[in-house]
């Protein structure tokens, strides 16, 4: 019997494509000739969330609402209506689905920016639309360059993504970047997303300003938030804040693509429901990490800057290297990192290195580092 032909979507191949797939060869040699691999290119945190283990009954959702606008209101003075303008999340990244879903019909323009979560151009291929990226300053609050996107480009869009605190930089956006952002959305009518889901792992000394901070800021979009960012092990409980429009469509789209048969939302009671104590702890282990890792940075001669957040590493490779590259020398010493390219076109100069594994691991990282490549450091010497 003939067998038919079934040809992938396009969108189907713009999504599932993904530079780490070439460094497979080179990450499977190196587990091989040595055994195991440093994993320093892991997004999602090794702590698990803790599951609630006090036999209280669960909060329901108006509590939960209505929690998150009184400490709102406590830390930013911002004035939310708990049930129109809160949306609970199950999974933040599905919300963000779901928004893209609602406002973004086929051929649409969405700029994004670049580099940033491969997230933000899947959602938008995904509901049919067009990304353009928008390359980010070198300057501490990475703003947008917009002189260097087509004008046609910008005048066309129906939406705008950007993240405050910053994946991959952990730069934290200015009050004067998000007011140039708002101003321009009102001029030519973008709904406007931030991804704040890193704003609770600031540095002790910082915060990170929000798109409803400003005065107009709640018309012309909305703001992503997780409950637990410091916690991994599945599904990243949240909510969006903003726009009443935005929250009730994609509230009404979550509803329809919900999946039957869960009983209540236990992994986002357990993340709302997570003690002082397990944050802090979090943020202490975390902390140690990231000094470990700057610590051994600095030894090798790499200049690096602490972010303002989240819990990676950017860093700038040495010049005559491109990310795919200096990604794979790294595997012939046994460490695996993010090249930037995976975020971005404007990402090929840099690396991630992702702190979601223990102190003694990066550690030993470094010194498989030292050991690999005897004499060729510091990297300023590269080039």
């Amino acid at each position: 019997m003939k067998r038919i032909v079934i040809d992938k979507s396009e969108r189907y191949h713009r999504v599932v494509s993904h530079p780490m797939e070439e460094l497979l060869p080179s990450r499977r040699r190196a587990e091989k000739r040595l055994g195991s691999v440093i994993d320093l290119s892991v997004m999602e945190s090794d702590m698990a969330l803790p599951s609630r283990s006090d036999g209280a009954a669960a909060p329901a959702d108006d509590v939960i609402r209505e929690t998150i606008a009184k400490r709102l209101l406590e830390t930013r003075s911002l004035r939310l209506d708990p049930r129109r303008e809160i949306l609970l999340c199950d999974d933040v990244e599905s919300s963000l689905e779901d928004l893209a879903l609602a406002f973004i019909d086929p051929s649409d323009v969405v700029l994004i920016p670049d580099p940033a979560l491969p997230l933000y151009r899947r959602v938008c291929v995904l509901a049919g639309g067009w990304p353009i990226p928008v390359p980010l300053s070198d300057r501490n609050d990475g703003a947008p360059e917009w002189e260097r996107v087509e004008p046609e480009a910008t005048r066309r869009a129906k939406m705008l993504w950007f993240a405050s605190p910053h994946l991959p930089t952990g730069k934290i956006a200015s009050h004067a970047s998000i007011e140039r952002l708002v101003e321009r959305a009102r001029r030519d009518n973008v709904l406007v997303v931030q991804d704040a889901r890193l704003a609770s792992t600031c540095r002790s000394d910082l915060s990170a300003p929000g798109l409803l901070d400003h005065p107009h800021g709640r018309g012309v979009g909305v703001e992503a938030h997780e409950l637990a960012p410091w916690h991994g092990g599945g599904e990243r409980p949240g909510f969006l804040i903003g726009n009443r429009e935005v929250i009730e469509a994609v509230r009404t789209l979550g509803r329809l693509r919900r999946r039957p048969g869960v009983p209540g939302r236990p992994r986002l009671q357990d993340a709302f429901a997570l003690s002082a104590e397990d944050t802090a702890f979090a943020k202490k282990t975390f902390a140690r990490r990231m000094d470990t890792a700057l610590g051994g940075l600095r030894e090798l001669d790499w200049a690096v800057q602490e972010p303002d957040a989240g819990f990676a590493l950017w860093v700038r490779v040495p010049t005559r290297f491109h990310s795919l590259r200096f990604s794979a020398m790294l595997l012939r010493a046994g460490i695996a990192v993010v090249p930037g390219i995976a975020f971005g076109e404007f990402g090929h100069d840099s690396v991630l290195l992702s702190l979601t594994t223990t102190e003694e691991n990066i550690r030993e990282g470094f010194d498989r580092l030292r050991k690999k490549f005897p004499g060729r450091w510091g990297v300023r010497s590269w080039r």
